[in-house]
Formats: C-alpha cells, structure tokens, sequence
C-alpha cells in the first residue's frame, strides 16, 4: 500500500512539511517532479548500458540461457 506513497509530489511535500512543522522547522519544497527526474536518471543509466555492454549478447543469453558455462568445483 505504502510503495511509492512518496513519488507524488504532492503528497512528499505535505509529509515533509508536516514533519518540519512537527520539529518546529520550515519546509521548501525543491520544484523538481519526481517523475521527471526519475525519468532522466533511467535514459542516463540506459545510455550507459549501450554504450558500456554488448546489449545483443545479453539478449542473446536472456532469450537461449547461457549455453555451456564451465563448472569451478570447490577448492582444496
């Protein structure tokens, strides 16, 4: 019920302020929506993932499995 409560940013601001208010503090919300920012942080990391990794490959082992892998048995 709880999992992502925090993400609209309505409702962050109002528990955030009233937990400052509680602490005798004052809040000011940033102006940076939640969605937004989430967003630009999932095209960083998918811009990463291009450029850093062989994105067929993993495909490749996500759609067939890993194919013949070696087996390190234990050491001794």
């Amino acid at each position: 019920m709880w999992h992502g409560a925090l993400e609209s940013d309505g409702l962050r601001t109002a528990v955030l302020d009233l937990a400052a208010r509680a602490r005798g503090r004052a809040f000011v919300a940033s102006g940076v929506s939640f969605a937004r920012r989430r967003e630009q942080r999932l095209d960083l990391l998918a811009d990463l993932v291009e450029r850093h990794l062989d994105v067929e490959a993993l495909l490749r082992v996500a759609r067939r499995g890993p194919g013949r892998v070696p087996v390190i048995g234990p050491h001794e």
